[in-house]
């Protein structure tokens, strides 16, 4: 039950509001787990002895069965929650949660119950870990690495690489006119022709509106069929922005505003290669 209260806090830190109000119920659950541990086997014989599961599932567990469906109903949520939200948080405290389970497993002994005890909090310091550094690397709206995944790739490419600078044309004209919704959803569009471009190049957001392109191992004209490609591509995509009415479940076909008229994005991109004028890849870009 704490997993799933855990998992739904909507903020995060120690000292915010809804952490504050967790730990008063975590109080309550003390003593109220002391209150009943004077009468434990009244209670467990007259309120938590319910057959619900069979004895086949049931067998072996040292808790009693309405704490197996708390358990079993939370890991089934938390995998709910990975397929629709894809969220690793989720898929952290699932596992978390089942490694948990086996510490009331009667047949283990002492000593494997504090290595799985010990394993549970591994994966959740492992899930932290993985949170962080995307957090860090990742961008949360288009999903690209940062600019700070950008500044210690280049530093790691050797003497071939060519770098391509992508710009999207007046865009701050077409964020004024749209809004800061529509502009997101336009940077999501390009950011996903970025990700998908050929040659081996690897796409970065480098700020705003504007996002890199790195080819290593690859010098320009190489790079620059498969920039042109793309310039293309994004060019010759119509542009419809979603009607802010648009329901909360994705419908099967696209919702338009009426008002809306097809646009046209359009990107400038900058191509450069190391050379022994540009022997520095701040040079480069």
């Amino acid at each position: 039950m704490n997993i799933f209260i855990i998992y739904n806090l909507n903020d995060r830190g120690i000292f915010k509001l809804s952490i504050i109000k967790y730990l008063f119920l975590l109080l309550a659950q003390i003593l109220v787990y002391v209150y009943i541990s004077r009468y434990e086997k009244v209670f467990i014989t007259n309120v938590l002895s319910e057959d619900f599961i069979t004895d086949y599932i049931y067998e072996g567990f040292t808790f009693t069965r309405a704490s197996l469906i708390i358990c079993l109903s939370v890991l089934i949520y938390l995998v709910w929650e990975y397929f629709v939200k894809k969220e690793l948080s989720s898929k952290v405290f699932f596992w978390s949660l089942v490694t948990s389970l086996v510490i009331f497993y009667s047949s283990l002994h002492q000593e494997g119950r504090i290595f799985v005890i010990s394993s549970a909090g591994f994966i959740l310091l492992i899930g932290f870990i993985m949170s962080s550094y995307d957090v860090a690397y990742k961008d949360k709206l288009t999903e690209l690495p940062t600019r700070r995944s950008f500044d210690e790739y280049i530093t790691e490419l050797g003497d071939l690489y060519s770098i391509g600078m992508v710009d999207i044309d007046f865009f701050k004209k077409f964020n004024d006119k749209y809004g800061h919704d529509i502009g997101d959803q336009v940077l999501k569009l390009v950011a996903a022709k970025l990700t998908n471009i050929k040659g081996g190049g690897r796409a970065f957001r480098y700020g705003g509106e504007e996002f890199a392109v790195v080819f290593a191992g690859r010098d320009i004209e190489y790079s620059l069929e498969h920039l042109e490609n793309l310039r293309k591509e994004i060019e010759s995509q119509e542009f419809k922005f979603r009607d802010k009415k648009r329901p909360r479940k994705k419908p099967k076909l696209p919702v338009f505003s009426s008002k809306a008229k097809n646009e046209k994005i359009t990107v400038s991109i900058g191509i450069a290669e190391n050379n022994q004028k540009l022997e520095n890849v701040g040079d480069v870009i």
